[in-house]
């Protein structure tokens, strides 16, 4: 988990180099003991991720459009975050296409 040892520190100090204020609403909430499903309407893609993943202690495994996952380098880096491929109808090769 490449994400948690190394880019979780990264992490934190470009959201503070970048951002003036970053506000997370109930932040105790990401502190809680046991399961815990994060949502979000994320249109900045990554964003809430990060910031979801930098305010919690414990490690959060993310879902992920499969796409995400074709290419073997960027499939490494999906994996080393902990992240879960998600198989979406528009995505499959017999699929709808967008």
């Amino acid at each position: 988990m490449l994400f948690y040892t190394v880019m979780k520190p990264l992490v934190q100090v470009a959201l503070r180099v970048f951002f003036r204020k970053l506000e997370v609403r109930h932040p105790e909430r990401l502190r809680m003991r046991g399961p815990l499903l994060i949502t979000s309407n994320h249109p900045n893609t990554l964003m809430d991720p990060l910031v979801a993943a930098v305010n919690r202690r414990q490690p959060i495994a993310f879902l992920a459009k499969s796409t995400f996952f074709k290419n073997p380098i960027s499939r490494a880096i999906m994996e080393s975050g902990n992240s879960i491929p998600i198989y979406r109808r528009q995505d499959l090769d017999t699929g709808p296409k967008p």
